[in-house]
């Protein structure tokens, strides 16, 4: 597969190139890519993690956690070693090499379930938040907490595409406050008001990788792109038939919309069964409101895609239910049909 220059324009020829079911029939809960976009992860409810050739779209290994459970899995910046959140047992975060399915270190301080994981962009600090109304910040190498901040409600996390700083969004206090990764234990450096959250509330927040934008995800009909600097809402997504919160929550901390990679789309789970693309280069109306400009379908009889996750290096995007399917711009989908 190779890489295809970043367009809105190539971007609307995605469609379903591969699907792979190693899940058992189970919901999928996490989906990542690592750093060079040649694989992808992901978690399960039947407490299994595979891996995946994102390249070639294979099924690579299966490594289980049926004692502690797993969600969220995501890579550190080794392709074969993974960072993900236990579910039952306790609430130790685990760091598993893929290579020969051991342990590398634990993760131990939340006093209930992790429900945000995100490893920084370009080093080895990572950010948990928990149902304990508590973000931690650790090193990859050391088993010891490296900061915590105690909060007044369970939180939505995000580095920003330099490593620099992470925002945390408050449902409680409807903002969203910017931490220097550097000064851990300052105040925020900036704290924006957000939109009230939906009924179903707020979902999944990101920094675009050009660094203008914040993505705030909810359950309901609008998903909100904020300004990175000044705190203004820039778009209003619609047109998209809003996903329901899981009952159990199990999908917690995923994503069902994401950037593109040069930041000026995004990608959004519809309940219809199609995968929304929206580019921010087109005007908004007099609401504010931004309507698709392309509705990608699904593959015939799949199901609606409940997460997804884009490749960083290349034009390639992943949406799961209880099956994983990977989507290639319409020449690459092309060119692998023949292939095979």
């Amino acid at each position: 597969m190779e890489s295809v220059p970043a367009s809105i324009e190539t971007y609307k020829t995605l469609k379903p190139s591969k699907t792979l079911r190693y899940h058992h029939n189970d919901p999928i809960t996490s989906i990542d890519f690592d750093d060079t976009g040649a694989y992808a992860v992901t978690a399960g409810a039947d407490e299994s993690i595979q891996l995946y050739s994102a390249h070639k779209g294979t099924h690579q290994r299966s490594s289980y956690s049926k004692k502690y459970g797993v969600h969220l899995a995501r890579f550190t910046h080794n392709s074969m070693s993974i960072v993900y959140a236990s579910t039952k047992e306790d609430d130790t975060i685990r760091y598993l090499s893929l290579h020969d399915n051991s342990y590398i270190r634990y993760f131990r301080g939340h006093k209930d379930k992790v429900h945000a994981l995100n490893v920084s962009p370009v080093s080895d600090v990572m950010l948990s938040a928990s149902m304990d109304h508590t973000v931690r910040l650790w090193d990859l190498r050391s088993p010891h907490c490296q900061g915590v901040l105690n909060l007044v409600s369970p939180n939505l996390i995000a580095f920003d595409p330099r490593g620099l700083c992470f925002g945390v969004a408050n449902t409680s206090a409807q903002d969203l406050s910017l931490y220097s990764v550097s000064a851990w234990g300052a105040d925020p450096f900036a704290t924006f008001a957000l939109p009230a959250p939906p009924g179903d509330g707020w979902a999944s927040v990101e920094f675009s990788n050009d660094g203008k934008y914040i993505l705030l995800a909810t359950y309901g009909e609008q998903h909100h792109v904020i300004d990175a600097f000044t705190g203004n809402l820039t778009h209003k997504l619609v047109g998209h038939h809003p996903l329901r919160r899981d009952q159990d929550n199990m999908r917690g901390g995923s994503t069902h919309t994401a950037f593109s990679v040069d930041g000026r789309t995004v990608m959004g789970c519809s309940r219809d069964g199609k995968v929304m693309v929206w580019d921010l280069q087109d005007r908004v109306d007099e609401r504010g409101r931004l309507y698709p400009s392309k509705a990608l379908n699904c593959a015939p009889n799949a199901a609606s895609p409940q997460i997804l996750g884009v490749n960083p290096a290349s034009m390639q995007l992943a949406t799961a239910d209880k099956e994983l399917t990977f989507w290639l711009p319409e020449k690459d989908t092309a060119e692998g049909a023949k292939e095979a």
